[in-house]
């Protein structure tokens, strides 16, 4: 059964820490090798992820959500909007939107990779990847 309970505040951190490059405010580092490991991590619902920071154009985390597919995409509509559909992948339906991190020179792409039913907002989200990109003037 899913929910569309979603700590948003911890997410909002999340991601503002990724768009100012300090992932150290998620949890330990590891070694950058070519991706940073991020366990353990200062959140419950994450178990870790790994972490390539942003260059000149985009950075990429991964992360490896610690009870994947309880939650419905529907959950995280408060932090960057409404929901569009990407193309699926062999993974299942994509899902993204955007989070806006004013002050940090980025923002980020979360694509939400869900389950193939129920279809939409309402399916839960069982993998997800941010992409941090560079706010273009």
């Amino acid at each position: 059964m899913t929910t569309t309970e979603l700590a948003i505040d911890e997410w909002r951190l999340l991601l503002t820490a990724l768009c100012a490059n300090s992932p150290a405010w998620i949890g330990t580092l590891g070694a950058a090798d070519p991706y940073t490991v991020v366990f353990p991590t200062r959140f419950t619902w994450l178990r870790s992820l790994r972490w390539l920071p942003p260059d000149a154009w985009s950075g990429l985390a991964l992360l490896d959500l610690a009870e994947p597919g309880t939650v419905a995409a529907a959950a995280w509509e408060p932090l960057c909007g409404e929901l569009r559909r990407a193309p699926p992948t062999v993974e299942g339906p994509v899902l993204f939107g955007r989070f806006a991190a004013p002050g940090t020179g980025h923002s980020a792409v979360l694509n939400l990779v869900t389950d193939f039913e129920p279809k939409g907002t309402a399916a839960p989200v069982h993998t997800v990847h941010i992409r941090v990109e560079r706010v273009r003037d």
